[in-house]
């Protein structure tokens, strides 16, 4: 499968079916609880979640990229603890 480099999304022609510029796009989002944003690789994710939080309410950001661990980390981790068994809740 070969990677798209100019990937898009087909919409409507009718108004209103696809704004531009950050505050429509924020415009759009006002009354949202949960928000989540999914992006092409190459894209300046902190960019995208910068100018969102500028204007949204009392935004809370996190970027799953933040709690990621490392190869490192996950290699010190196994050579410390050694294979750990998969947590299995109780019935």
């Amino acid at each position: 499968m070969a990677f798209d480099k100019q990937p898009y999304v087909p919409i409507q022609r009718s108004p209103g079916d696809c704004v531009e510029g950050w505050d429509a796009i924020v415009s759009r989002l006002v009354g949202k609880r949960v928000i989540a944003v999914e992006c092409y690789p190459g894209v300046d994710e902190c960019e995208v979640a910068r100018e969102l939080a500028a204007r949204l309410l009392n935004p809370f950001v996190f970027m799953t990229s933040d709690a990621r661990h490392s190869t490192f980390d996950l290699d010190v981790e196994r050579s410390t603890f050694g294979s750990l068994p998969a947590h299995r809740p109780s019935p």
